[in-house]
């Protein structure tokens, strides 16, 4: 179904007929509109466009395998809309469609993963939070298992300090890989976990080194590591989506911004 009335705002130019783009890092202040990020997971290594009402959002570049509109995020008018994947290189073969429905003042995630079936991609839409408190000294995570065929899935962060493992901990267990899943639940998917921040340097005191993660997926209730990450920092009062990428066993981690 065709929908009507969507614009562009970029900078101070405005087109007819497509999104604006939000970068507030404290959350969308226009609550007239919903805001979107697009991410491209899926395992078939497709380089994709993404459209709202035939109109394409991510202008400034198409989204290579695993990467994220570039750009914060995009708007659209909210209610119910028409959104669309395509090949970037075949423009006019479909990947994905899906009749989306979104809330003025919220945030999602849209999410393409899986391999190539009867021509289509899954797709998954999230609400993301983009507003927590930064005083408390936490960021917020959530992991989504986006490997075809990959068994279940511990998440885990090693805190180090220096270059020096401190501790550990398994942020999420038994994570299926959403390729097997029906019917995923969106709204169980959307939530997200407290978890430290990295401690910034001399914040404990002078010659404090700065602290970091390494983030490794495990084999569920196993120590069989399937990837591990480099140093990460996570900083407080931001909030990350993680997942596991590409067609087990050759999986790897990989996360994006959500404020």
């Amino acid at each position: 179904m065709m929908k009507k009335g969507l614009s562009i705002i970029l900078g101070a130019t405005v087109v007819i007929a497509g999104c604006t783009k939000d970068g507030n890092l404290t959350g969308p202040a226009n609550t007239s509109m919903a805001y979107m990020s697009f991410t491209n997971a899926n395992a078939n290594g497709k380089t994709v466009d993404f459209f709202v009402d035939n109109t394409k959002l991510n202008q400034a570049a198409s989204i290579a395998p695993n990467g994220t509109v570039t750009g914060t995020y995009v708007g659209v008018y909210p209610g119910e809309r028409l959104l669309e994947v395509k090949e970037s290189s075949t423009a006019a073969t479909y990947y994905h469609n899906s009749n989306i429905t979104t809330l003025g003042g919220k945030s999602y995630s849209y999410i393409i993963y899986d391999t190539i079936k009867q021509g289509r991609f899954k797709g998954i839409l999230l609400t993301s939070e983009r507003k927590i408190d930064p005083s408390n000294g936490n960021c917020k995570v959530r992991f989504l298992n986006l490997s075809p065929k990959a068994p279940l899935v511990d998440l885990w962060f090693v805190r180090r300090v220096g270059a020096v493992a401190k501790d550990s901990i398994k942020v999420f267990s038994a994570v299926q890989s959403l390729s097997s899943v029906a019917s995923p639940d969106a709204t169980a998917l959307s939530a997200y976990t407290d978890l430290a921040a990295n401690q910034a340097a001399g914040a404990a005191g002078a010659g404090v080194p700065v602290s970091d993660y390494i983030i490794r997926a495990k084999v569920a209730g196993t120590n069989t590591i399937l990837s591990s990450t480099a140093a990460t920092t996570l900083v407080n009062g931001r909030t990350y989506t993680f997942f596991l990428r590409g067609i087990y066993p050759g999986v790897g981690i990989s996360s994006f911004l959500n404020n």
